[in-house]
């Protein structure tokens, strides 16, 4: 049995040969989100509208990424909350990333796992509540990119944008959690 020893270009030449084929998204170098780059796009807090992986239908909340850049979120730099003056509330570090123009869906539920689904640590309130999505800029200061206060919210319903990251807000008696809104 012969062995090799690979050192410096060559382990990176056949780690390269290995993975050239795999979809894996380049990490582009982003400093700051700005505002805007990453929105809550649609959720629903007031009854079923979609089951998680624990069979249990809870809060959940869509982000959408408006930037022609994948954002990934495992670098602890985003963070996700119910609470104006907490912006760490949950820490959203999964491995996982937003493609462009991609969905990433979060459940509000208070379980606090990222078993297969992500789920915070807080859940959201059918009566009304405020939801923001923060991130660390190049000083390691949380910003909010995008925040919602909404009221009062119907059962089986969600309230998403027109159009995906748009300005409008509508009720939606079909919700579409991970998908464009219809």
């Amino acid at each position: 049995m012969k062995k090799y020893i690979l050192t410096g270009m060559a382990a990176c030449a056949l780690l390269a040969a290995c993975t050239k084929d795999r979809d894996f998204p380049q990490k582009p170098v982003v400093n700051d989100i700005e505002e805007g780059d990453i929105l809550i796009n649609e959720y629903a807090v007031n009854g079923p509208t979609l089951v998680n992986e624990f069979g249990n239908s809870d809060d959940w909340v869509e982000l959408y990424n408006t930037t022609a850049d994948t954002v990934f979120l495992n670098q602890s730099r985003f963070y996700i909350s119910d609470d104006e003056t907490d912006p760490y509330k949950y820490t959203l570090d999964k491995d996982t990333f937003i493609s462009p123009n991609g969905f990433l869906l979060v459940f509000a539920d208070g379980l606090d796992t990222t078993a297969t689904q992500i789920h915070t640590n807080f859940s959201l309130s059918a009566a009304g509540e405020y939801i923001s999505i923060f991130a660390l800029n190049s000083q390691n200061q949380a910003v909010a990119v995008d925040n919602r206060t909404y009221g009062p919210q119907p059962s089986g319903q969600s309230e998403g944008r027109t159009p995906n990251g748009g300005n409008n807000w509508t009720l939606y008696s079909n919700p579409t959690p991970g998908a464009s809104n219809q």
